[in-house]
């Protein structure tokens, strides 16, 4: 462990340099680019995932509604919590 601890402190300056930091952020203009593009880009995935996530639920519970209605309560077992798929 301790030489682990050396070894980082001594090759600090074989290392690239920290661009993000607690002061703020000292990324030069490309790398700034692709890290706010690459930053939309997982928020938009993001959205668009729970976008079809929740469609997904909401064609389920209708369907189950749909279901009911036509064959009656006793025919189809009731939507239990799970994450399964059924």
């Amino acid at each position: 462990m301790p030489v682990n601890f050396i070894v980082v402190r001594l090759s600090a300056e074989y290392v690239h340099p920290r661009v993000l930091n607690l002061e703020g952020g000292n990324l030069p203009g490309s790398m700034k680019l692709a890290f706010y593009t690459s930053l939309l880009a997982f928020a938009l995935l993001f959205a668009t995932l729970m976008k079809y996530e929740m469609a997904a639920k909401e064609t389920r519970i209708e369907t189950r509604r749909l279901r009911r209605r036509l064959l009656g309560d006793e025919a189809v077992r009731p939507l239990g919590r799970t994450a399964a798929p059924s």
